[in-house]
């Protein structure tokens, strides 16, 4: 399987490539640009602590590149306002305790494009790919307390919480999942046109 592209109305997600990653690392803008296809932020080269460790699960387990950091694009501008991906391949041991059938996925938009729905419309689009490409029902995330915004974002998607857990800084997370019938609002969400005046927020 390979997808390195999933398109939304107004976005485009694409896969971060190992070369991507090691472009962005050494902190090669002309590469890593010529890599994506997007103009990257400085943000992103900020990021360098996720890029090694998506680098190291790409070099232990390769099918899990479809899986792994897609960036957040402008179709409009190509421009990368964020990035997006799921923590594993689907079913991972370590979710399978707290629900079965599982992938947890994570986003981040890049401050100057907040408040525009873009986060809202990535979710939609990533979890709607999951869907079609493996039949995936369950999603989970974590997040913090204070970080309104994702909390925001998961109860307007119908994520709901169903524990907690101390993530590997030493900090609280509250744990979501979005599964049954809320999934499948989602999966139509994905499936139709989705204009940017229906995604407010981040």
């Amino acid at each position: 399987m390979s997808d390195p592209e999933v398109v939304t109305p107004r976005l485009l997600l694409r896969t971060m490539s190992a070369s991507f990653l090691d472009a962005s690392l050494a902190d090669d803008l002309t590469a890593a640009q010529a890599l994506i296809g997007l103009r990257v932020p400085a943000a992103w080269f900020g990021e360098k602590a996720l890029m090694e460790l998506r680098l190291e699960d790409l070099e232990n387990d390769p099918a899990y590149q479809d899986w792994s950091l897609r960036a957040i694009g402008l179709r409009s501008t190509r421009e990368m306002v964020g990035y997006l991906g799921f923590h594993s391949r689907p079913n991972p041991a370590y979710l399978q305790l707290l629900v079965a059938d599982a992938i947890e996925l994570g986003y981040t938009v890049f401050p100057p494009y907040r408040g525009r729905g873009f986060a809202t419309e990535a979710v939609i689009g990533l979890i709607g790919w999951a869907h079609r490409a493996a039949n995936i029902g369950n999603f989970v995330v974590s997040i913090s307390p204070d970080n309104q915004p994702s909390r925001a974002i998961a109860a307007r998607l119908g994520f709901r919480r169903i524990g907690e857990h101390i993530d590997e800084d030493d900090v609280v997370e509250e744990i979501f999942l979005l599964d049954g019938a809320a999934a499948e609002a989602t999966f139509a969400l994905a499936a139709g046109p989705t204009a940017p005046a229906d995604l407010p927020g981040s």
